[in-house]
């Protein structure tokens, strides 16, 4: 099922045996544009810390309810590698994270989640786990070079054609299937009200994240030729 990432921000996450919190930002990679997080705010069950929970934890996202579920107990939960709430998730955190509950490690193969094309819990245990993630953090290293964007920072980037620029970044669809972002809401304001376009990341060539620009092979003129939606909800309801 399709989804705006905005809409993802307003869900609980629930442990198996009770709500962790509400999805607080969503992080994705900008090599393959899947979402490779959700950060948990944990109001006061987990205080002065940042939780990240993988797609490849996720059992079930019911869209009536507003819920991601996860196959972790809160207790798992709460003994997994500690990020301190004023840092950054680095690949040293990734390494730790992904050896504690055994995700995916998507930096490893060529598919959209390393060797397979959607996420889940390989069934390999793990003897040496402070080796085996000192191996993980080399091989993202050497593997892919990627950044981690999160959602909040996305949006009002500015999309450029080759020839100039198009619009802003208003809002990402992303498919719950695999948890790939398949399409960027653009914005352009126009007289006398904002319009909506969708852009396939596909089309993506390059990304300035200090400038905020992201560049398309696409001409500026390719919107005009576009079907034009009123809200952004209208957008995703096409699809």
């Amino acid at each position: 099922m399709l989804y705006l990432t905005s809409t993802l921000k307003s869900f609980n996450i629930h442990a198996t045996d009770g709500e962790m919190g509400k999805v607080k930002d969503i992080y994705f990679d900008d090599h393959s544009w899947a979402i490779r997080y959700a950060q948990v705010d944990t109001h006061k069950w987990l205080p002065a810390r940042n939780v990240y929970v993988s797609p490849s934890s996720f059992t079930g996202v019911n869209a009536e309810e507003k819920l991601v579920e996860v196959n972790h107990t809160k207790e798992t939960i709460k003994n997994s590698p500690t990020i301190p709430a004023d840092a950054e998730i680095s690949k040293a955190n990734e390494a730790s994270l992904t050896e504690y509950y055994g995700w995916n490690r998507y930096w490893r193969g060529e598919n959209l989640w390393g060797a397979v094309d959607r996420p889940f819990i390989p069934k390999v245990p793990v003897q040496d786990e402070e080796n085996a993630a000192k191996r993980n953090e080399m091989e993202m290293n050497e593997n892919k070079n990627y950044v981690l964007l999160n959602e909040s920072d996305t949006i009002g980037i500015k999309v450029h054609g080759h020839d100039g620029k198009m619009g802003e970044i208003t809002d990402l669809i992303f498919d719950d299937d695999d948890w790939k972002i398949n399409f960027l809401v653009v914005k352009v304001v126009k007289v006398p009200a904002e319009r909506y376009y969708l852009i396939k990341s596909e089309h993506i060539t390059s990304v300035e994240w200090p400038d905020k620009d992201i560049y398309v092979n696409l001409p500026a003129s390719y919107l005009q030729e576009q079907t034009s939606f009123d809200t952004k909800e209208d957008a995703l309801a096409s699809l």
